[in-house]
């Protein structure tokens, strides 16, 4: 018990822009940082601050849930209590910030009560919200992604636009015709890139703008043609595959 109290008496509250992070001092600054630039790169994206929340750092997974007492870290009207055990030392937590990038985009799509029918994550598209959370992970994941696509495109192996934005996850438990994409490598490496071409070629108002459309229920195509969006899915692809199969930068070798 003395053990357990003096834990707790440790534990450092570190207050960000977009976040409340519980834990020990270093590791709370260092969560409070990443995330709060992460929260700053969402908003640009999608027009409005990330939903507050309130991240607790579990060493050996304590703190546990506790339904009463975690009431304490809903400071600063933050919105989700979030656990989360940090393991990457001084390097940057992109896990982390991936996973932190799926709960403000089911927040921003779906809003705070739980939801009526089971998804992998929000109730956008798979491959866009997959590709979404892998935005905030940073460039090491981001140079992987690329190598992964240039190879898959390089082979014949990518999946036709149309039925990659019907499949799933790989991991997905929803109960739908749709098919579920088994390779977790290409899903990953075309979900990210796709939305990080969607973002360099329509910037933040072209995601927006895809965002918007998706998330009121209409297909990708009726989104492009505006924000310097090309007009179709064949033109998208085109223009998507071109920039895949770019030359690397110097660092991307």
């Amino acid at each position: 018990m003395k053990l357990l109290i003096l834990a707790l008496l440790a534990q450092a509250h570190v207050t960000g822009r977009h976040v409340d992070v519980f834990g020990e001092r270093e590791s709370a600054e260092k969560a409070a940082r990443e995330s709060d630039a992460a929260g700053a790169r969402f908003a640009e994206l999608f027009g409005k601050a990330p939903l507050r929340v309130a991240i607790v750092l579990t060493k050996d997974g304590k703190p546990e849930r506790d339904p009463s007492g975690d009431l304490k870290y809903a400071v600063n009207k933050a919105k989700c209590i979030w656990r989360w055990e940090p393991g990457r030392g001084s390097e940057p937590d992109g896990t982390m910030l991936h996973e932190l990038g799926h709960l403000w985009l089911i927040f921003w799509a779906d809003g705070t009560d739980p939801p009526k029918v089971k998804h992998y994550g929000s109730t956008l598209p798979d491959w866009f919200d997959e590709g979404v959370a892998c935005l905030f992970e940073g460039a090491e994941m981001h140079r992987f992604y690329d190598q992964v696509m240039r190879k898959k495109l390089a082979a014949g192996a990518s999946m036709p636009l149309p039925e990659f934005f019907r499949g799933i996850h790989p991991d997905s438990k929803e109960k739908t015709d749709r098919p579920k994409i088994e390779d977790r490598a290409l899903f990953y490496a075309q979900a990210y890139s796709l939305t990080a071409f969607l973002a360099e070629r329509g910037g933040a108002k072209g995601m927006r703008r895809v965002a918007t459309a998706l998330k009121d229920g209409k297909p990708f195509d009726r989104a492009l043609g505006g924000e310097g969006l090309p007009k179709t899915v064949e033109a998208f692809d085109a223009e998507w595959k071109a920039w895949v199969t770019r030359p690397p930068a110097p660092d991307e070798k």
